[in-house]
């Protein structure tokens, strides 16, 4: 478990491997529950402006790939027409249009301003997906209270190096085979690549899109050779080695080299930050930088408190 958070570049569109888990007690994901799960994950991302690249869902845990728009620049582009599109999204049309009119009789820059300030950030897409799944369970099992363990643990993925971020996203891939529940991502109906594959999940073929930088129109090949890649990976992957190899070249006919890693399970899962040593360099030095800066602002308003005359 992590005891330390470390947020994207400024300016810059954050790509993070989230993962969490059910609570001990909760009935394990089934076939319904992973459906119900995803699609509210889907609702959720596009009202909030995210973009799920890939995913897996277990039994007890899921693990998605997403990309994340900088809130100040993504905020701006919302203008009414894509606000209530993206509420449609989330509520349906009836329910929309009361909250519509809502907004309009009410003050709209504070009513606009409630529904953006969920938009465009990790912790309150999170916050979304997991809050509307546990109350579908309790519906169900006529329970109360959440359905998950603690909060998610997310990894910083490097956006600006592709070979990083599909590494993270052969890890997605791979996580139900680690688990023993398939022989392969194409054999395991819940995730990215297998949907993608079928040619039944629009939204995963955009996800493998964007992680090669594939256009519309190379959308089937990207596919073909994401998938072909992420599976064979696994047959030759060696279950038993935690070192990694000196590196092979992506063999589809996109622009981008990555490593052939012999790891352990969950290497990128269980880190703060991944990417190439520059990256990483930068962000723990950000982190310890803004580490410093709080713990003199901190101080300061300390002194300050003191120095305060105090009620006789």
């Amino acid at each position: 478990m992590r005891i330390a958070r470390v947020t994207g570049v400024s300016g810059k569109e954050h790509v993070y491997l989230v993962s969490t888990r059910l609570l001990d007690g909760v009935r394990s994901f089934g076939a319904m529950e992973r459906n119900v799960f995803l699609r509210g994950v889907l609702k959720g991302a596009e009202f909030c402006g995210i973009e799920v690249l890939t995913f897996c869902l277990a039994e007890r845990e899921i693990r998605l790939l997403v990309r994340v728009p900088h809130k100040r620049a993504a905020d701006a582009t919302v203008d009414d027409l894509e606000l209530k599109r993206r509420l449609t999204v989330l509520y349906g049309e009836e329910e929309t249009a009361e909250r519509w009119d809502i907004l309009e009789t009410k003050n709209k820059l504070g009513e606009r301003g409630r529904y953006l300030a969920r938009m465009h950030d990790l912790g309150l897409f999170m916050k979304e997906v997991k809050l509307r799944y546990s109350k579908w369970v309790n519906r169900r099992a006529k329970r109360v209270g959440t359905a998950w363990c603690e909060r998610y643990q997310s990894t910083l993925i490097d956006s600006q190096d592709r070979a990083a971020m599909l590494e993270a996203a052969r890890e997605v891939e791979q996580f139900a085979v680690r688990e023993g529940l398939a022989k392969s991502p194409r054999m395991w109906p819940w995730c990215g690549a297998c949907l993608a594959a079928r040619g039944t999940h629009p939204e995963a073929v955009a996800g493998i899109c964007t992680l090669l930088g594939a256009s519309i129109e190379q959308s089937m090949e990207a596919v073909r050779s994401y998938v072909e890649w992420v599976c064979d990976e696994v047959r030759s992957m060696p279950s038993a080695s935690p070192k990694r190899s000196r590196g092979a070249e992506w063999e589809g006919d996109f622009d981008c080299v990555v490593p052939l890693s012999m790891q352990a399970p969950n290497l990128i899962a269980g880190a703060i930050v991944y990417g190439a040593g520059a990256f990483v360099d930068a962000m723990a030095e950000r982190s310890a930088r803004k580490k410093r800066e709080s713990g003199i602002e901190g101080r300061a308003l300390l002194q300050r408190a003191r120095e305060r005359p105090r009620r006789k």
